[in-house]
């Protein structure tokens, strides 16, 4: 084999090798923030808002907007009620005149 051929082998494996770390790092990166992500998007503002209309109003039930998306899918997995679309239509209506 002539040194051209195998400085191009070692720069096409160096290549892929940065390809897969760069890859790598950007999953981990991704699952990284999703895992701590809210129903609001972590928007500060959102949160501060639910926050305040909270502690205005005194109630201390459940807020989807203030838990996290992993608490929100446990949630809708624990509600053994099961509710026609019509009830959930008026219950989404209701939420957002209250906003």
């Amino acid at each position: 084999m002539s040194l051209n051929l195998i400085f191009q082998s070692k720069n096409r494996l160096l290549t892929t090798t940065q390809r897969i770390i760069t890859t790598t790092t950007n999953i981990q990166k991704s699952r990284s923030m999703t895992s701590f992500s809210h129903m609001s998007n972590n928007d500060p503002e959102v949160l501060h808002k639910e926050k305040e209309k909270q502690k205005k109003t005194g109630h201390k039930e459940w807020n989807e907007k203030l838990a996290s998306e992993s608490e929100a899918a446990v949630k809708a997995d624990q509600d053994k009620t099961p509710k026609s679309v019509k009830e959930l239509q008026e219950e989404t209506k209701k939420k957002l005149k209250e906003e």
